[in-house]
């Protein structure tokens, strides 16, 4: 009340609530850029591998993106590296950033709405090597359980179909980011969970569709061998295939 009060009688007071507000959300980016510039925008592990599977995606072969079963993004990451990763710098500065932005906007999903405090959550991030997570090839893996909790957010609202879409464009970068769906319970009728859970297999679905009726789809075909601590290794011996 008091803060409503202030911004009426003094516009200078609101002027600066919008701004710390836009700051939240530019600073840990902007901290994520320049960490990625003091690291020399480096790019290591499976993303030169993406980056080659992304430039046959966006070429006239695009129905060989997938014909390697050692190709496991999905075509939303392969057209991100095929394209922004002809440029290394370009590609770190995309996944740090974005990261950021991310942890900030589940952040503030979870219920945190101080600028000064969503901004620190941001900084955090960027302090302890959250936003670096992606530049070894698998941004998904901090990536889609972000957009997890902002599909949360929006089911939890009553916007399941929003959810939905957020869930199935999860599945685009990683086929398992559809295991979001849990989300859903979420959502306040179970009619609009239902159709939530319609739209993101849709929506997941259409964006493999191409590649499987191209027929050189060899995701499922896959094989890794067995291995300790994966709890497989408890059913299966060491050493065994698994697909």
């Amino acid at each position: 009340m008091v803060r409503k009060v202030f911004a009426g009688q003094f516009p200078l007071f609101q002027d600066c609530g919008r701004v710390s507000r836009i700051l939240a959300w530019v600073v840990p980016a902007a901290a994520a850029a320049i960490a990625a510039l003091n690291q020399g925008f480096v790019v290591a592990g499976d993303s030169h591998f993406f980056v080659k599977a992304g430039q046959t995606l966006l070429s006239s072969h695009w129905s060989r993106a997938f014909a390697s079963p050692a190709v496991q993004a999905g075509p939303l990451q392969l057209a991100l590296f095929g394209s922004v990763g002809r440029w290394n710098a370009a590609l770190a500065l995309v996944l740090t950033t974005g990261t950021a932005l991310l942890v900030v906007a589940a952040a503030r999903v979870a219920g945190v709405k101080n600028p000064a405090l969503l901004g620190g959550v941001g900084l955090l991030a960027v302090v302890t090597g959250l936003t670096g997570l992606g530049l070894g090839g698998h941004p998904a893996d901090i990536g889609v359980p972000l957009i997890w909790i902002v599909a949360a957010g929006q089911a939890r609202s009553g916007h399941a179909w929003r959810a939905a879409l957020f869930v199935g464009l999860s599945a685009g970068l990683e086929t398992w980011g559809i295991l979001g769906v849990a989300v859903l319970a979420l959502a306040p009728r179970k009619r609009d969970a239902l159709v939530g859970l319609a739209i993101a297999g849709s929506t997941a679905l259409a964006l493999f569709a191409p590649f499987l009726v191209a027929g050189h789809f060899e995701m499922l075909s896959f094989q890794w061998h067995v291995s300790a601590p994966a709890p497989m290794s408890m059913l299966l011996r060491e050493g065994t295939p698994f697909g």
